[in-house]
Order: structure tokens, then C-alpha cells, then sequence
């Protein structure tokens, strides 16, 4: 499978979907421009998709391996992320206002994405969580 899959909620039921996504080396080029980083070695997802509700909870596990420049030296380092993702995601709703023309919004939501249209993203997903996990001053074990 692909990791540009988007998954259209309008075929998600309250059953559990089955995710498996592997990059293609394509894709994890294009991960790793957006990161940033040398290269990105492997991207794996393996978890689920179900409806809950009103909302769509995406979970599973992520393993990323790349390689990033050494901070001190400039020499190639491998780096690995594994980790338990849980998303939850919802049909973005037209914008509220209240009597004043202020934006109306629910502090309940914070945790929610919205998503437009119908399709989820898991390379957005994928891209949003390596940019954030990688250590901006990697240090390689022999430069410190």
C-alpha cells in the first residue's frame, strides 16, 4: 500500500479497518525533503481505522528509520522512531458565529483534527509526527 493513502470516511463503519502501509522508496524521498533530513530508510504503519461516534479514531503503530546530519560533525546519523499512534478525526464544520460575528468554538475539540472533505491522510499524519520527534542537535555517539 501506498502512504499517500487517504482513507475515505464515507466507507468507514463502526468495525475496526485493517491499515498496512508501507512506504515505496518515492515516498520516502518525499518524506524526507519535507523533513529535512538525509533520507528516510523505512516508514511503516500498522493499526486500524473505525468510526466512533461522530468521529474517526485512527491507531496503530509507526516505525520510521532515517538518517540526519550529525550536529557537530556533519556525519550521517541513523535514528529511529516506534511508537503507539492514536488519532481522532472529524468533518471539519462550517464556521459558527454568535450574535457579535466571533467565532464559536468548542475547547472539548482541541484534540480533534479536521479534516476537509471526505478522505483522511495518513502521510500527513506520518510527515507532522517525524517533523516533530526529530532531534534538531543530534549528536553521533563518537563526536561528543
Amino acid at each position: 500500500m501506498s502512504i499517500n493513502l487517504k482513507i475515505n470516511i464515507n466507507s468507514i463503519s463502526y468495525q475496526e479497518r485493517i491499515i498496512n502501509i508501507e512506504a515505496t522508496a518515492e515516498e520516502l524521498l518525499d518524506v524526507a525533503n519535507f523533513c529535512e533530513i538525509l533520507s528516510c530508510k523505512k516508514i511503516k504503519f500498522q493499526g486500524g481505522v473505525q468510526k466512533k461516534g461522530s468521529t474517526f479514531v485512527v491507531q496503530g503503530v509507526l516505525i520510521i528509520d532515517f538518517i540526519q546530519e550529525c550536529s557537530v560533525t556533519l556525519e550521517e546519523v541513523e535514528s529511529n522512531i516506534m511508537m503507539d499512534v492514536v488519532r481522532e478525526y472529524m468533518v471539519s464544520p462550517t464556521t459558527k458565529l454568535n450574535k457579535s460575528n466571533e467565532i464559536i468554538v468548542n475547547i472539548e475539540d482541541n484534540d480533534i483534527e479536521y479534516i476537509e472533505g471526505n478522505t483522511i491522510n495518513i502521510k500527513e499524519m506520518i510527515q507532522e509526527i517525524l517533523f516533530l520527534e526529530i532531534d534538531p542537535f543530534i549528536k553521533k555517539i563518537s563526536s561528543e
